[in-house]
């Protein structure tokens, strides 16, 4: 896993999040990290194929593990322009278990699926 102090000279999470799809993209192999900056913490995972059950096959996917959104700044729709930001900076879906079960109003809000065995899906 990329250690979060491979990111700590930058100064936000966005910032952070375009320097590791842009390694990802480069390298085109499996990566993690931890992202964290002013209170957000992110933890995910990119993979050149994605593949699970109901699923198929999704290319370039960024898969979100866990996500930390500082009190004052939830409902006010960052999760969503975050995920957004990463299929703008080049991944083809990004995708997240439905075990983040306290981010599911903001994820359907957000245009992401209900597909396969327990996943929720942009792409």
């Amino acid at each position: 896993m990329n250690s979060i102090d491979q990111f700590q000279s930058i100064p936000t999470v966005e910032l952070q999040l375009a320097a590791f799809i842009e390694s990802a993209l480069e390298q085109k192999r499996f990566r993690q990290a931890e992202l964290q900056a002013n209170g957000f913490y992110v933890s995910l995972m990119y993979d050149v194929t994605f593949d699970a059950a109901g699923l198929g096959s999704l290319r370039d996917c960024v898969a979100i593990v866990e996500v930390f959104v500082p009190p004052r700044f939830r409902r006010q729709g960052w999760f969503a322009h975050f995920c957004n930001l990463c299929l703008q900076l080049g991944c083809g879906a990004v995708i997240c278990s439905e075990s983040c079960v306290s981010l599911r109003p903001a994820m359907v809000k957000a245009g992401f699926d209900a597909r396969g065995e327990g996943y929720l899906v942009l792409d």
